[in-house]
């Protein structure tokens, strides 16, 4: 309490500046929503962290050019995890954290972490070097991976906030549609930056066929169903012998 002696006041955690606990039950939301936020942006920075790192280490491997330059990371960055954190940050809710995140920390950020960011990496750095080996053009190449990332990292937003059971499999059902919406608003950012030319220039963009966008969104879409299964099934934790750890 404010009225209570100084030593008392110097060591306590919390201060009650009117003496009334009548601020604790607001505070508490506010903790919770703090909680709920931080573990949804924890997950796609995790997941860009990890898929990022292992493109560059397999295009080093196989002994490829650098698989994204600034120009194309910074898409990646703004589109995937800059704009969409805030979002998330934003429409946090107070509640219950989810029963995985009670559980366990590491445990939560591993099941979805660990499948979202190998299956982007073994998807995008496919078409990477499918295009590399058939196109001979770096640039083609760059570009593919980069709006095949994109994609996968926008689609990853909705599983994050599931807003109906068809997306539940990395979190639980938030029934929040706004994080989806947002996705959609970063699909269509992207489709601005491709068709202007000047952006496209700006980025070092290529102009792809529209059989190289089916493709792409073909291989995309198999992508997103393989992963929620992968998800609800524990496959990668089954695989690695991870167990309830």
């Amino acid at each position: 309490m404010q009225s209570g002696s100084q030593a008392t006041r110097a060591v306590a955690d919390m201060v009650l500046l009117d003496d009334s606990f009548a601020a604790l039950p607001a505070a508490f939301r506010e903790g919770q929503r703090i909680v709920r936020g931080m573990a949804d942006i924890m997950r796609l920075f995790l997941t860009r962290t990890l898929y990022v790192t292992l493109l560059i280490l397999f295009a080093q491997v196989v002994g490829l050019a650098f698989p994204l330059s600034p120009k194309h990371n910074s898409i990646l960055a703004l589109l995937t995890v800059g704009i969409p954190t805030l979002g998330l940050a934003a429409w946090a809710r107070p509640g219950k954290p989810p029963r995985t995140l009670s559980r366990n920390l590491l445990r939560s950020m591993r099941h979805f972490v660990l499948p979202a960011a190998c299956t982007v990496t073994a998807v995008t750095f496919s078409l990477y070097l499918a295009y590399w080996l058939t196109a001979r053009d770096e640039t083609i190449a760059r570009t593919v991976l980069t709006v095949t990332t994109v994609l996968c990292g926008v689609m990853l937003v909705p599983f994050v906030e599931p807003p109906t059971p068809a997306w539940v499999g990395g979190d639980e059902l938030s029934g929040d549609s706004r994080p989806t919406y947002l996705a959609v608003g970063m699909l269509a950012l992207l489709v601005v930056i491709v068709l202007t030319p000047t952006a496209r220039r700006f980025f070092e963009l290529a102009t792809l066929a529209p059989s190289d966008w089916l493709w792409i969104g073909v291989v995309v879409a198999a992508w997103g169903v393989f992963l929620r299964f992968a998800w609800r099934v524990n496959l990668f934790d089954r695989l690695l012998g991870l167990g309830e750890g």
